[in-house]
């Protein structure tokens, strides 16, 4: 870190970084702005699952345990209330979804993530829409990459988002 009126640089910590062909951003900031959620691990041989990481201590704290099998968790994106946490699980290079936690005080896990997607794509990049109640997602196939917006909330199916000039 960077003091914004300048000053020396600081590290926060050390991670292991991710692959580039996981899905990105590969961190965002808590809305309170005294964390950050990134995709990291203990060893090399296991998934990147997302840890919550003190922008002052450099405290770590697992908020996801993905699958051993998959290449694991990334693409976080906090609501805007600081209560849920989406992000994307990819099971391969081209097979992921996007998913839910629920997060309660000082941003603390409450339960399993729920799965929001069932897609047979890489599917990444969640962001919040305003309101907090919709996600937008890329969903990336060999020929092109399209939008996507699902509640948070309920069983509603995605719906793709038209826009000009959008493929198809």
């Amino acid at each position: 870190m960077i003091p914004a009126l300048g000053g020396p640089e600081r590290r926060v910590a050390s991670i292991f970084t991710p692959r580039s062909d996981i899905a990105q951003p590969y961190l965002t900031w808590t809305p309170d702005g005294h964390w950050l959620v990134v995709p990291d691990k203990s060893s090399p041989g296991e998934p990147h699952a997302l840890i919550l990481l003190s922008a002052a201590t450099g405290e770590k704290r697992r908020l996801t345990t993905p699958p051993p099998q998959s290449l694991g968790d990334s693409a976080p994106a906090v609501s805007p209330d600081g209560q849920r946490l989406a992000f994307s699980r990819c099971g391969t290079l081209i097979v992921c979804d996007i998913y839910l936690e629920e997060l309660g005080g000082a941003y603390t896990p409450k339960g399993a993530p729920r799965r929001r997607t069932k897609e047979e794509a890489a599917v990444g990049n969640p962001i919040w829409l305003p309101g907090g109640k919709e996600l937008l997602y890329a969903r990336r196939e060999p020929e092109n990459t399209t939008l996507w917006r699902v509640p948070v909330t309920g069983s509603a199916s995605p719906k793709q988002v038209n826009w000009p000039g959008a493929p198809g």
